[in-house]
């Protein structure tokens, strides 16, 4: 193995084990390696599987991530160990959608499958689920499934804890947090997504709560 490989797993898992040793809703269950290739992690996050023609809501997942070994010039191997009903996860692999380099951390996949687990992340024009996709559509006011924030790591907000969506001025009403849209007015500042980029209007009084881009369902927090 080389040097850098090396150095790179060994990075990787003191920044994973840190992580999921302070996130409530990770757990690291095992590795293989020394320095870890492989990682089987368990996520506390409500999500959802499929039982016959029903759809439940199912709170433990395992997920395998093995790093090839011309890894981090290719990217790791995401796959479900546990059933789970998504639009862009099947039983062989997780689709990303990430543009993969040598700076991508594997922190921020162990972060991006969270988000998706939780129906925070999803994209149906690229579904590996159609009959996921034709469930996101008719329950999209039920979604996410689960509010965590996988980038921090403290416990969601409370259900009756204010928030305010982040919507574009021709938008409707954002589903899943219930707000209306708000029309630009002079407190009113730009932000940013910083997935997806898009920009929006929102209030100052937004600043320290949890917001949804309408584009890509992105989850993050206003800091203004």
């Amino acid at each position: 193995m080389s040097t850098v490989r090396q150095d790179r797993l060994a990075s990787d898992y003191a920044e994973i084990e840190e992580y999921a040793r302070l996130h409530p809703r990770v757990r690291i269950v095992q590795v293989e390696g020394s320095p870890p290739e492989r990682y089987e992690i368990e996520y506390r996050i409500s999500s959802l599987v499929k039982s016959g023609t029903e759809v439940k809501i199912k709170k433990n997942h395992l997920v395998e991530i093995v790093l090839p070994g011309n890894y981090p010039s290719t990217p790791p191997r995401v796959s479900m160990l546990t059933p789970v009903f998504h639009p862009n996860i099947d039983d062989k692999s997780i689709y990303l959608e990430e543009h993969w380099t040598t700076e991508t951390s594997l922190q921020s996949v162990v972060i991006r499958v969270g988000e998706m687990l939780a129906f925070q992340r999803y994209h149906l024009d690229s579904a590996n689920q159609r009959d996921a996709v034709e469930w996101v559509n008719k329950h999209i006011d039920q979604i996410p499934m689960d509010e965590i924030d996988m980038h921090a790591f403290v416990q969601p907000q409370e259900e009756n804890e204010s928030r305010e969506s982040i919507p574009k001025p021709q938008a409707k009403t954002t589903p899943s947090l219930n707000v209306p849209i708000i029309d630009p007015i002079p407190d009113s500042v730009k932000l940013t997504c910083p997935e997806c980029k898009s920009t929006y209007t929102v209030r100052r009084s937004a600043d320290g709560k949890k917001v949804q881009c309408k584009k890509c369902k992105k989850i993050f927090l206003v800091k203004l």
